[in-house]
């Protein structure tokens, strides 16, 4: 069987550890070490989208919460949902990247986007 090196796990694989594009090429790293650089990409895509909406530190721009694992994108055009669908398997914030960071987005805290979703507005709007 042939083997490749992970340049960045730094073991040598059967070549079936390693995802091919469509066209056939083998992708450099072995699939555990390609899902883990995948994830860091997202996570780093995730923080310049959150902090071009939402200021730097990212903010909810309705209470303020900082705490980035509680933060969401929020779609001021509604309808989330739908284009989140039409997205497929593509992530909004790569999506967003993409597009040059359309401005009918903002962020908002897990709780006050949840509210506004089920009741139409968040408790922190009543005042």
């Amino acid at each position: 069987m042939p083997t490749k090196h992970c340049p960045r796990c730094g073991q040598d694989k059967d070549l079936a550890e390693f995802h091919r594009t469509k066209r056939g090429t083998v992708l450099a790293y072995c699939r555990p070490c390609h899902r883990e650089y995948c994830k860091q990409q997202q996570r780093k895509r995730r923080v310049v989208v959150l902090e071009h909406y939402g200021g730097n530190p990212p903010r909810c721009a309705c209470c303020g919460e900082a705490h980035i694992e509680f933060l969401q994108i929020e779609h001021l055009k509604g309808a989330g949902h739908v284009h989140r669908e039409e997205l497929g398997t593509e992530m909004v914030t790569q999506w967003i990247v993409r597009h040059g960071f359309p401005p009918w987005f903002e962020i908002l805290c897990a709780n006050c986007n949840t509210a506004r979703a089920y009741y139409g507005h968040c408790p922190h709007e009543r005042g």
